[in-house]
């Protein structure tokens, strides 16, 4: 994938972008899950980022990781992940959280 269809593939998780930026202190005001508080596309800090590359050990993958723990399991009974990437061209220096997904999906999406 190169760098005009990966932000064609984040434009589309963009679909419900927010005011501000995702960060550490009003998540833990909101006292929800991450995964009940991000929604896919969403801009996070590089503190988030950071926090949950340290939660337990990644997966770590082409721009990016799923957090080393599973979330859960898709239909086709494949691990899921909360997935987190690093922009790239102009977007280089923001990070997304792209949502619960399988390795599988996750390579297709975020790799070359």
């Amino acid at each position: 994938m190169d760098g005009l269809e990966y932000q064609k593939e984040l434009n589309k998780l963009n679909y419900q972008k927010p005011s501000i930026l995702l960060n550490m202190y009003d998540w833990d005001q909101s006292g929800k899950q991450w995964p009940n508080y991000a929604i896919p596309g969403h801009e996070i800090t590089e503190e988030v980022y950071f926090y949950f590359i340290g939660v337990v050990p990644p997966i770590y993958k082409h721009r990016g990781f799923l957090v080393g723990e599973p979330y859960g399991r898709n239909k086709k009974g494949q691990k899921t992940y909360m997935g987190f990437v690093q922009g790239r061209g102009l977007d280089s220096e923001k990070y997304f959280y792209v949502g619960i997904t399988d390795a599988e999906s996750f390579n297709r999406r975020y790799s070359l």
